[in-house]
C-alpha cells in the first residue's frame, strides 16, 4: 500500500467552499471556479504524498470536458468528467470499487450518501472543510520549509 489516492468530489466541492462558490454565482463562473478548486488541490498533491484525483459531473453548458474514460491531468491532478451515463457518484463509487484494496484511498465530500459509499468500499472518508485544512496544513508546512526563498516568507511569490 504505497500510494495515498484523495478523491474530491468536485462539483460538491466547488459548492461547499465559500472561495469556489463565490465564483460560481458570477456568470461563466464554473470555469473559474474548477481552475480555483485544481490549483489548490495541486498544491497539495505537490506538497505531500497524496495523488489527487477530481471528479465533475457532466457538464450541463455544453462545455469541452475530458470523460472519465480519458482522463485530463491538470498540474498533477487527475481530472475526470462522469460521462452522462452515471454521476460523478457514480465514478468515485466506481474508483473506489476498484482501488481502495490496494492504496490508501480518501474520499472528500459533503454528501453523506458518496461518503457512505467510500466507507463500505474501503476508503476513508473526510468533509469538504476537512480537505481544506489538510491544503492549509500542507501550505504552510511548504511555506515553513521554505521561508526567505519567497519574497513575502508565506511561501506565495
Amino acid at each position: 500500500m504505497s500510494d495515498s489516492i484523495l478523491v474530491v468530489d468536485g462539483h460538491n466541492a466547488m459548492h461547499a467552499w465559500e472561495e469556489c462558490a463565490e465564483l460560481l454565482r458570477k456568470s461563466s463562473g464554473t470555469f473559474a471556479a474548477r481552475a480555483r478548486l485544481i490549483s489548490e488541490l495541486s498544491l497539495l498533491h505537490d506538497a505531500s504524498t497524496w495523488k489527487v484525483v477530481v471528479v465533475f459531473d457532466r457538464s450541463k453548458h455544453g462545455e469541452a470536458v475530458q470523460p472519465a474514460e480519458k482522463p485530463a491531468n491538470d498540474g498533477g491532478v487527475r481530472v475526470l468528467f462522469a460521462d452522462g451515463k452515471r454521476s460523478a457518484d457514480g465514478v468515485i463509487e466506481n474508483i473506489v470499487a476498484k482501488y481502495a484494496a490496494d492504496c490508501r484511498m480518501m474520499v472528500a465530500s459533503n454528501d453523506l450518501m458518496v461518503l457512505h459509499a467510500a466507507l463500505g468500499g474501503g476508503a476513508e472518508a473526510i468533509s469538504i472543510t476537512g480537505m481544506l485544512e489538510m491544503i492549509e496544513h500542507e501550505r504552510r508546512k511548504f511555506s515553513d520549509r521554505n521561508r526567505g526563498y519567497f519574497r513575502n516568507g508565506d511561501g506565495r511569490s
